[in-house]
């Protein structure tokens, strides 16, 4: 009730069986709760009032299309009501959750209504236009060097100020974090047909023809993919305009590269069954000109000092990890995309030219994720990617027998030190055993106890670059620790699982931990959606932990582990794909 009809009751000093009951706004009854003759209570709902001037649309998106929309975006659609005409909105807001059983997100708009053809409960058709900048990000014309508020997207204004609705100080639209300006001055997304790429993961490879071949050549090339467009996927990395890619008969084209140890889609850096290098024996390959990959190589003197600088810039990546700031580690990776573009290629002839061409992909291809990393788990998994490369491309062009250092190095250690490490090992394999057989509750129990046996280890038998070096791996030991404790799943724990091998498999090397007993590396090409992964085994008999019982013997490389400098890569008891 109002102030003036309690007053108007005073004055009147007398009850009466009939009140006028005013709306807190204005508008349209929606709904009518209650009829003549109901007993209602302080709190009761008797009406419900909306203002229809302004209405919400509420839209189902589905997961893929998310990339495409932002807040403020313009709206465009239909009703049955209305054939042929065309309503819009601007986007007000974007569920985060996802709907498990429908997978779509829901989408607020917030459409003017001045007339009222919109009415509650009404079906609708919409469509949003989204203008492309290269990389995939969103033009948005319409708020160039706009304000807008935060809370009401159609309140967009020259000038900064208050929102009309809710009062808000306006914010820039550039702040939404999307591409501005006239998409004609903007470079264009370059796009290529779904069919062309053979998926693995977050890359993809692509079969390129050779332009200067006299005859219909074509090279796998690694790329990084966009989002999906409709028919098209846009191209990150890897790819320029003008190159021929292959559509049809892909499938054909990497099986014979597969063969001819080129990269392609299980192998997408090359070598055949064995591409994915990580460390461990393997067997001498020899380049084309009879050179052995690892002995010194003669390189310009120009291309070695920007060589030099890529390493360097790869060592404040492997720092800003350790350090797990994502600022830094983004910052890092930019820096060595820099590093990268300033390498001359036209100072490179021959063997030394082709594998510069296949390094310069691949390490690009590694920048362009880690500039834009999300999470401290895909930092390190990019990391990994990158590391391998960085290590190949030492081998391969020499640097490991020059003032560079290997990647590991073997610490002399005292023997009392090497057994306190033994049950690390036998924790290890107990859960990469426990993953082979799908069993998710023996796995999720096995991060404490991984925990437990690290606080046991002793260091009072080290000197002092032991003990320092020991210090490094066990803060890696412990954060990946903490990884496989946070699991939550089999799924989780497997991704765990392949942190926890890579580094296991530095300590072993280094310390030469369990040298008296066979212990093997093996490799997954298939992990990950293709990423591939490693694992290690006390013995040489396939049990690959990333599938277990869907694809037990699913691995293309078992490698023994040595000890000894030379007979590492005479112990290479599989090779192929073994399903």
């Amino acid at each position: 009730m109002s102030a003036s009809q309690i007053k108007d009751i005073e004055q009147r000093g007398a009850p009466t069986d009939h009140i006028t009951i005013f709306s807190p706004i204005g508008g349209v009854i929606i709904e009518k709760l209650r009829q003549e003759g109901d007993r209602v209570r302080t709190g009761d709902r008797i009406y419900t009032v909306a203002d229809l001037n302004q209405v919400w649309v509420k839209l189902d998106a589905y997961e893929s299309d998310l990339v495409w929309l932002h807040y403020g975006q313009k709206v465009e659609f239909t009703t049955e009501a209305y054939p042929g005409e065309t309503f819009t909105g601007r986007i007000a807001f974007i569920d985060p959750v996802l709907n498990k059983d429908t997978r779509t997100v829901k989408v607020r708009v917030n459409v003017p209504n001045k007339d009222g053809k919109l009415k509650p409960e009404m079906f609708v058709r919409a469509v949003v236009r989204s203008q492309l900048a290269s990389g995939g990000r969103v033009i948005d014309e319409d708020l160039t060097g706009k304000w807008i508020s935060p809370m009401h997207p159609e309140i967009v204004k020259d000038e900064p100020g208050n929102c009309d609705i809710c009062g808000m100080p306006l914010v820039r639209a550039e702040t939404l974090g999307d591409v501005m300006g006239n998409p004609e001055n903007k470079p264009k997304p370059l796009v290529i047909p779904v069919s062309a790429a053979l998926l693995t993961g977050t890359r993809a490879i692509v079969y390129v023809e050779i332009p200067t071949a006299k005859e219909p050549t074509f090279e796998g090339r690694e790329i990084v993919l966009g989002p999906r467009a409709g028919a098209y996927y846009l191209v990150r990395n890897g790819l320029k305009e003008g190159d021929l890619v292959v559509t049809n008969g892909n499938f054909k084209l990497d099986s014979a590269l597969q063969i001819s140890a080129k990269p392609s889609m299980m192998t997408p850096e090359g070598g055949g069954g064995g591409g994915h290098d990580h460390g461990g024996a393997k067997s001498e390959k020899k380049t084309q000109q009879g050179e052995t990959a690892g002995q010194q190589m003669t390189l310009p003197s120009q291309f070695r000092s920007q060589l030099d600088a890529v390493l360097n810039a790869f060592n404040s990546v492997t720092t800003a990890v350790e350090e797990a700031d994502l600022a830094k580690i983004r910052a890092a990776f930019d820096q060595l995309g820099v590093k990268l573009s300033q390498v001359n290629k036209k100072q490179l002839t021959g063997h030394v030219e082709m594998l510069w061409r296949e390094f310069s992909m691949l390490l690009s291809n590694d920048v362009v994720e880690g500039r834009d990393v999300a999470s401290l788990q895909d930092s390190d998994r990019i990391y990994l990617q990158l590391k391998r490369h960085i290590q190949r491309a030492r081998e391969q062009f020499g640097l490991t027998h020059s003032n560079h250092q290997q990647a590991i190095i073997k610490i002399d250690v005292p023997i009392e030190f090497q057994n306190q490490l033994l049950p690390l090992l036998d924790t290890y394999f107990a859960l990469a055993n426990s993953l082979a057989s799908d069993n998710e509750k023996l796995a999720l129990a096995t991060g404490p106890k991984l925990r437990q046996v690290l606080g046991t280890i002793q260091t009072s038998h080290l000197n002092e670059k032991a003990l320092t070096v020991w210090q490094k791996e066990f803060g890696n030991l412990s954060k990946i620790t903490d990884q496989v404790i946070e699991a939550k799943d089999i799924k989780s724990m497997r991704e765990a699982f392949t942190l926890l091998s890579e580094e296991i498999l530095v300590v072993i090397k280094t310390f030469e931990v369990g040298n008296n007993r066979p212990l093997y590396e093996l490799h997954c090409p298939m992990a990950f959606k293709g990423r591939g992964a490693i694992w290690l085994q006390n013995n040489d008999q396939i049990t690959n932990p990333y599938f277990g019982a869907t694809m037990l013997k699913c691995a293309d490389r078992v490698n023994l582990i040595s000890f000894d400098k030379e007979k590492q890569g005479a112990h290479t008891n599989h090779k192929g794909h073994s399903h």
